[in-house]
């Protein structure tokens, strides 16, 4: 047993022992825990001077095979999983002041430098934006959000009543990690009400699996270079194959017009005639695939309304939801829809999007004119993006380097692609940032050309010494 020591009044012995049993109990300063660090004031100073020293270790690995001509994106990569996997450990469950995550802030520094060959003097922001890496701080918080998603998702984790529930703190300064991540989720415009409890795929048993998972995907893309109905009169034939009299079609399709709207809607008919068309939008950053199913779902809850539908087929054009059903997995809403409906079998036929289905177009051109509306379920992956993104966009550093960099016409990221190495990879980096070493300045000189700014190596500079 290990008591951590507490704040004592003057006088008295903070080295005294307690005896249980005739046994004494230590004090100590810290408590380990699965590679975390906790002090008595849990502001992590401990558990970031040892994640410094271990991180540190990656860094000279990386810094090594810089020097040696490794590739940029390899150097990215090695930075990745000696460095940053060493600083992500946990680091959701930590609350740190800005002290520390300014401490986190020098090591990434060091490894920007070292992967891109800059100077000292050379923006981090600059850096960051380059290699598409963000601040420790919203490296942070990020880290959080996806600590509390797995909570959310996982029903027997002990801290997930607290999900959605106010709770009072007992530290001193600031607030504990979950009520962070709930200010940083609200921040972005989401609300933790929203999110979804447990997890979203469910796998089934073998009665369910041949009764709602059966999927058909023959066609591919090529059918979009078809002459016009070529499309449209295979997948008519693909449903005749199991066809019931009664059978009831449903055409769903998910639209994302990227920062603008995301749409879903269904469009379901009985022997060409339409029953029910459904269709909503929202202004959350998702993907394609979770507004697909959004309007699968919906579709699904028409569908198992009425005791009037017992055969029907789901024609979409998400493959990737469609992968998901074939591996024997129900979408959770789905799941708690069918288990007690009345569909005898259900099956998914997978269609190009825009290849000139008339069901596919309709329910396209629903999503495109649909109206915003709430009623979103926010799996995580939407949850994460959103943060994200918002982090990203949120973030005002005042940077003349990194205005500079996107001034001319750089990308977010884009320098975790580059396999610039040796010379090459000081000088273009270098360059690009407008801070400059003096050998790359006489390199520079010695080249005698002002096009050498704009595009620097016309000839291969690897054959200098490296």
């Amino acid at each position: 047993m290990v008591l951590i020591e507490q704040s004592c009044s003057e006088g008295h012995n903070a080295r005294s022992h307690h005896h249980v049993s005739g046994q004494a109990i230590n004090r100590e300063t810290t408590l380990r825990y699965l590679g975390l660090i906790f002090d008595r004031t849990l502001s992590g100073r401990e558990h970031i001077s040892r994640l410094e020293t271990k991180a540190r270790k990656g860094l000279n690995a990386v810094k090594l095979m810089a020097r040696d001509g490794m590739p940029q994106r390899i150097l990215c990569l090695l930075f990745d999983m000696l460095v940053l996997s060493q600083v992500d450990y946990g680091l959701g469950l930590l609350t740190l002041s800005k002290t520390q995550l300014a401490r986190l802030d020098v090591i990434q520094n060091e490894g920007m430098r070292a992967i891109l060959g800059c100077t000292k003097d050379t923006a981090a922001a600059a850096m960051r934006y380059f290699l598409g890496l963000p601040a420790m701080k919203e490296r942070h918080r990020l880290a959080q959000v996806k600590a509390y998603l797995k909570v959310c998702a996982d029903t027997n984790n002990p801290l997930h009543s607290k999900i959605g529930r106010e709770t009072n703190t007992r530290l001193k300064r600031g607030t504990d990690w979950m009520t962070q991540a709930v200010l940083t989720i609200e921040e972005c415009g989401l609300t933790v009400e929203a999110i979804r409890r447990g997890e979203a795929w469910m796998r089934v048993g073998d009665e369910m699996k041949a009764k709602y998972t059966k999927v058909i995907a023959t066609l591919g893309r090529e059918c979009r270079e078809w002459p016009e109905g070529a499309t449209d009169m295979q997948i008519r034939s693909l449903i005749e194959v199991d066809y019931t009299p009664d059978e009831t079609i449903i055409c769903t399709v998910g639209s994302v017009l990227r920062g603008e709207k995301y749409g879903w809607a269904f469009s379901a008919s009985q022997h060409y005639i339409t029953l029910k068309e459904g269709s909503g939008a929202t202004t959350i950053t998702t993907s394609s695939m979770t507004v697909e199913i959004k309007a699968i779902t919906e579709a699904l809850k028409w569908l198992c309304s009425t005791d009037d539908h017992q055969y029907a087929t789901i024609v979409t054009d998400s493959m990737s939801t469609l992968e998901k059903v074939r591996g024997g997995n129900l979408y959770a809403d789905w799941f708690a829809t069918l288990e007690n409906s009345q569909l005898l079998r259900l099956q998914f036929i997978f269609c190009p999007g825009h290849a000139g289905v008339v069901g596919n177009e309709r329910a396209d051109k629903l999503a495109g004119s649909a109206n915003i509306e709430g009623g979103l379920t926010l799996d995580a992956p939407t949850v994460l993006s959103t943060v994200r993104d918002h982090l990203v966009s949120s973030t005002e550093e005042e940077s003349f380097t990194k205005d500079v960099v996107i001034g001319k016409g750089v990308k977010y990221g884009e320098g975790r692609k580059s396999d610039l190495r040796g010379p090459a990879r000081r000088y273009s980096n270098q360059l690009l940032m407008e801070t400059v070493s003096m050998p790359t300045l006489r390199w520079t000189l010695l080249r005698r050309g002002e096009e050498i700014w704009s595009s620097p190596f016309s000839d291969d500079p690897n054959s200098g010494n490296k």
